[in-house]
């Protein structure tokens, strides 16, 4: 089967008054519209059932947040424990309690995502773990808002070395990485580290693990709006809208 695995979550409240909340708010407005497109960028080209890793998002605003995908979807709940101060970490820990079955696909995707292609075809590749390189030059050699694996036990010791780094890190490369950044704790960082180091080592992991850097293409970073040309252009097959408003692009192009 094939997954696409997702986080979202819902932090203040809605009734707030004070500017900075007012603000959380509407960010919070437009991160739901970007969702909602995404999803349906995803529905109209994949084959997959959506997992969703929540935090403080009730039944009725779940429906509203998934409307725009008809196929299957897994809601998971996370616990205040669990989240705050540890939103990198539960992310990736929380791949390891789903009961994937050898063969199966999946990705792991931010939800400012344009998914412009069917992305599964490329698990017709031979990889046990693949992830992307950026588009732009970074000190960040990947980005983590795009990458996957072929369920099988080489991937689930992925899963397992990832968890266990992030929580006690003692892989000297990843610990390296993450002092030269000054990256601390499990909140922000702590996941993106771990793949650029993997890209950085060649692959170089203790264990047999087949890794494929499958481009740019598949998380094309859109830091401008000269980028949006890309927009419906099938070559690349995800475009990835950091800090660029998705919804307002999208209403102006009527997609």
């Amino acid at each position: 089967m094939n997954y696409a695995y997702i986080v979202c979550s819902r932090e203040g409240s809605v009734k707030s008054s004070t500017k900075s909340q007012r603000a959380r708010v509407e960010k919070t407005k437009q991160l739901i519209l970007g969702l909602k497109n995404m999803l349906k960028s995803l529905n109209n080209n994949c084959d997959c059932t959506l997992l969703v890793n929540t935090f403080g998002i009730d039944d009725d605003f779940f429906k509203e947040l998934t409307s725009s995908f008809s196929k299957q979807i897994i809601k998971y709940e996370m616990s205040k424990e669990e989240w705050v101060g540890k939103k990198m970490f539960c992310k990736i820990k929380r791949l390891l309690e789903v009961n994937f079955k050898h063969g199966d696909n999946v990705f792991v995707l931010d939800i400012d995502l344009l998914i412009q292609d069917d992305i599964y075809k490329v698990f017709e590749k031979d990889f046990d773990v693949c992830y992307t390189t950026r588009s732009q030059k970074s000190r960040y050699s990947i980005n983590d808002g795009v990458w996957g694996f072929k369920y099988n036990e080489r991937s689930n010791k992925f899963l397992e070395f990832y968890i266990n780094q992030m929580l006690k890190p003692s892989w000297v490369p990843y610990v390296e990485f993450r002092k030269k950044f000054k990256h601390k704790g499990l909140n922000w960082w702590c996941d993106q580290d771990f793949l650029c180091t993997v890209y950085n080592e060649k692959g170089k992991l203790p264990f047999e693990c087949k890794l494929l850097d499958i481009g740019q293409k598949y998380n094309f970073l859109i830091n401008d709006k000269k980028d949006i040309t890309l927009v419906g252009d099938k070559e690349h097959k995800i475009l990835h809208f950091r800090g660029i408003n998705l919804n307002t692009i999208l209403a102006d192009l009527e997609i």
